[in-house]
């Protein structure tokens, strides 16, 4: 009889990696042909060898899961010496997991745009395969800054560009056997976070620390959107902050509304809000003091005179006003717009723009504006 035994590479491996089948037998006669036949999870193999007492096989499975391997050997006679059939071992079994090495991305949170930020991902490739190769693209752009640290594990992408839209990041990491694998992570915009809630979470802090509901009273029926003056008596109760730009209104849908501060202090805020007709309950959102959702794609802005530079988060790059109101004009610059005039009946009148509008009025003057 033939006798054999037997040890494979690993028990446990990645897609695409060769898994080898040692096979130790003895031999029936000396100098003749030794076979190993073998079943890899249903795919059939057989190498052969003279005069040796070991055969070696390998084999990479493209898929993951437990795979299957069953073998035997064989040593076959040379007739015109002895007259003697083949003779066969039993057959053995083994099996060998096959799974995907592990991508971890760890993103960390950062409270300012232009703040450099490091996204972290750690790699495990739980076999002997190497990682040789590792790519990030941010928004589909390949990205050229991040280092690979070998002895730990770990791959550092360096993200300092700031971006209005959502930030898609696709991790892929490629080992020495040519198998590969991709993770995606989609972050909130880290101008405004808020605009794009499906991870918030991320290279911002932009969770909602607090969520007060507002009921409305006379709200419109029917359809289309309305303008809602909402009053907040002493925000810093509600740990808004004094410029007021940590705060977002969400409807009863879920999204985000379009508000326009018209006036804040210690005392009082005062707030547009362009709501949705026959929604009598809204959102109001706190964010951490540190935020600052004004920016040229969000949902929230200021009237003109409240910023350091005149119209800073009202401009036409803004355009919270003209999103809020039906008509609007902040009257930046020193003349009024194309389609706009003055109306005016008796008394003495005149008038100026000069990042603002001024008028008087003699008496019994009726002045106004037309569009």
């Amino acid at each position: 009889p033939v006798y054999v035994n037997s040890a494979i590479s690993q028990k446990t491996a990645n897609p695409l990696t060769p898994v080898t089948l040692y096979a130790n037998y003895s031999e029936a006669f000396s100098g003749e042909t030794q076979y190993l036949y073998s079943t890899w999870n249903g795919h059939s193999q057989v190498s052969s060898a003279s005069t040796t007492s070991q055969l070696m096989q390998e084999h990479a499975f493209s898929n993951t899961g437990t795979k299957s391997i069953s073998f035997y050997a064989g040593n076959s006679p040379d007739p015109a010496t002895n007259s003697l059939s083949d003779l066969y071992s039993s057959t053995s079994t083994a099996t060998v997991d096959i799974v995907p090495f592990v991508l971890d991305p760890s993103p960390t949170d950062y409270s300012s745009v232009g703040t450099s930020v490091n996204l972290t991902l750690s790699y495990n490739t739980q076999t002997s395969a190497k990682i040789t190769s590792i790519q990030v693209t941010v928004n589909g752009a390949l990205g050229d800054r991040f280092s690979v640290d070998a002895a730990s594990g770990k791959v550092t992408y360096d993200f300092t560009q700031p971006s209005p839209a959502p930030i898609l990041v696709v991790w892929t990491a490629t080992d020495q056997y040519g198998y590969s694998q991709s993770v995606t992570f989609q972050y909130g915009s880290n101008l405004n976070p808020a605009l794009y809630s499906n991870k918030v979470t991320v290279l911002q802090s932009a969770n909602a620390t607090s969520s007060y509901p507002i009921s409305l009273s006379g709200v419109p029926s029917g359809t289309g959107m309305y303008q809602q003056l909402i009053t907040i008596n002493n925000p810093s109760d509600y740990n808004i902050n004094s410029k007021g730009s940590n705060i977002q209104f969400v409807a009863s849908n879920g999204t985000l509304l379009y508000a326009w501060i018209q006036s804040i202090n210690s005392t009082s805020m005062q707030v547009w809000v362009k709501n949705y007709n026959g929604s009598s309950i809204i959102d109001m959102q706190v964010l951490p003091q540190f935020e600052n959702l004004f920016s040229s794609s969000g949902y929230l802005g200021e009237a003109p005179q409240l910023s350091p530079t005149y119209a800073q988060y009202d401009n036409a790059a803004y355009k919270n006003g003209t999103a809020v109101f039906e008509k609007y004009w902040n009257f930046a610059g020193t003349s009024l717009p194309s389609g706009w005039y003055i109306s005016q009946n008796g008394g003495v009148t005149s008038y100026h723009v000069d990042n603002g509008y001024y008028s008087e009025t003699g008496n019994n003057g009726i002045f106004g504006i037309e569009t």
